[in-house]
């Protein structure tokens, strides 16, 4: 026991402020506690806020009270020392040391944890947290080994160690800030969002969305015709699909009926209304979005955490301009949002990824049945399939199958003695040449080509 404390040698030199020093420090310290009430206004805002959201404390709340005390702390404890109200000991030096390290751990994952709200793929924002947490735990703990027995003044080598030790630390941490600012900026701004938009914008890929094509198999409102579609006459929704091959054409009602839909007005009380969207639940958004997205080429428009949930609005760049610029895509059809077709909103609730696969019902399991599949149209079906086959998809009905066996649900149906007969010649045809693959949640989702083989 030296005489200033515990493992405090007697030939400790301690420094001690000058008059100008503490008028300087008192200064800062005076404006350090009068931002400090400020900041406890703001964080029992936010963990109000919380609270009534979730109903629990939130790591992001636990977080800004754990920076706001160590600040504290480390605040009182370095004024005590400069007033010399407190001597040096090594308690002082390991409790500054402890804090410094609470302090700058927390602040960095606060920072993170807004990252990730930026971020597509949760997943890739937890492996960021972790990086960075791994990273300052081995310069916390570099500061107990250097730091400390530098301020204790055991011998010069150690004094030596950490006059450059601690530039090294300190020019690490500004770099790994540098990196978040960094890429914090590089999203917000491929994104374009503001400060009015309440969403976040982003995007998850740099590849290329292939373009949705405008006519698929038939449109019969056209006034041209398609290969191997033909109008019957004027005022009818019924349109002739022809095998070219084959004796045989099917006659398909391709809005329900034949032509007893009543005709559109200028007053009409439904002009106007789209189908713009479909939403789906998902159980793990990691694996729903690499499918989505990575795979069925979608890109994001924006996404919204909500509290109990989170919500990814998906869909396809139409012009050029959209896929070489993701985010004025985003940006667009977010203006447009309720006009533009086509759109998907993947419905994630926060814990459903602690389920397990199969949680949710996909409308294709007896007796649950509902929703049948989600369609998208592709240009080269063989090779769509073939890519997702070498990514793991299951294919639940592959090219070229096109009996009444391979329909999804025809042996529950021929058990219930429904939907009973064969397939039409022409059907099969187009049906030949559809696949049926499963998403992630077990959602049946449909190949169609764009352009049909005659």
């Amino acid at each position: 026991m030296g005489q200033y404390g515990f493992l405090i040698l007697d030939r400790d030199v301690r420094e001690v402020p000058g008059e100008v020093d503490m008028n300087t420090v008192s200064i800062f310290w005076g404006f350090s506690l009068g931002v400090a009430v400020f900041s406890v206004a703001k964080a029992s805002e936010q963990s109000w806020r919380a609270w009534k959201r979730r109903r629990r404390v939130t790591s992001y709340v636990a977080m800004i009270w754990a920076v706001w005390f160590s600040s504290m702390v480390l605040g009182c404890l370095a004024w005590g020392f400069q007033r010399q109200y407190i001597d040096p000991s090594f308690g002082f030096y390991f409790s500054v040391a402890l804090f410094w390290a609470l302090q700058l751990q927390f602040l960095l994952q606060i920072i993170l944890n807004r990252l990730g709200l930026l971020m597509v793929v949760p997943g890739r924002a937890a492996r960021l947290k972790w990086i960075v947490f791994a990273i300052i735990l081995a310069v916390n703990i570099s500061v107990f080994i250097i730091w400390m027995p530098a301020r204790l003044q055991i011998n010069d080598q150690w004094i030596w160690l950490n006059s450059i030790w601690d530039r090294l630390c300190y020019l690490l941490k500004l770099q790994i800030e540098m990196k978040m600012a960094e890429l914090i900026t590089k999203i917000v701004r491929s994104s374009g969002a503001t400060g009015k938009d309440n969403t976040y914008c982003h995007h998850s890929s740099d590849n290329h969305a292939k373009s949705m094509a405008t006519n698929t198999i038939t449109k019969p409102t056209a006034t041209h015709s398609c290969p191997g579609v033909h109008r019957t006459s004027p005022g009818t929704n019924t349109a002739h699909i022809e095998a070219r091959d084959r004796d045989s054409s099917i006659e398909m009602e391709l809005q329900g009926r034949m032509s007893t839909d009543p005709p559109f007005t200028a007053v009409d009380p439904t002009l106007g209304y789209k189908l713009f969207h479909v939403m789906l639940r998902i159980r793990d958004p990691v694996q729903s979005l690499h499918f989505y997205i990575d795979l069925m080429g979608m890109r994001t428009v924006f996404t919204m955490d909500t509290g109990p949930f989170t919500i990814y609005y998906l869909g396809y760049p139409q012009t050029d301009e959209h896929r070489a610029d993701l985010g004025k895509f985003g940006r667009d059809t977010l203006a447009q949002l309720a006009y533009t077709p086509g759109l998907i909103e993947l419905y994630h609730v926060h814990g459903s990824e602690n389920e397990p696969q199969g949680y949710y019902s996909t409308g294709n399991q007896p007796p649950h049945l509902g929703l049948g599949h989600i369609g998208f149209s592709v240009p080269d079906v063989p090779r769509a399939v073939e890519r997702l086959k070498n990514h793991g998809v299951e294919v639940i009905k592959d090219l070229g199958a096109a009996s009444r066996e391979d329909v999804p649900l025809s042996q529950w149906e021929a058990e219930k003695k429904i939907g009973l007969g064969d397939l039409h010649p022409a059907y099969q045809h187009v049906f030949g040449q559809i696949a049926f693959v499963k998403d992630p949640d077990g959602y049946t989702v449909e190949l169609v080509p764009q352009k049909l083989q005659e």
